[in-house]
């Protein structure tokens, strides 16, 4: 079974902040909750090769 994911392209900021992060817990809910957030709630343009 094919899967499609969504890759992101982070900022310096949002890669410094992940690695600080200890917790995996944490980790998840940052991502899902803040990250994810900007890009999925944006009017971004999407591109697919599909």
């Amino acid at each position: 079974m094919a899967y499609r994911g969504v890759h992101f392209a982070l900022s310096i900021e949002d890669v410094s902040r992940l690695l600080a992060i200890g917790e995996p817990a944490e980790l998840v809910e940052v991502i899902s909750e803040e990250i994810e957030e900007v890009y999925f709630d944006s009017s971004l343009t999407v591109a697919s090769n599909i």
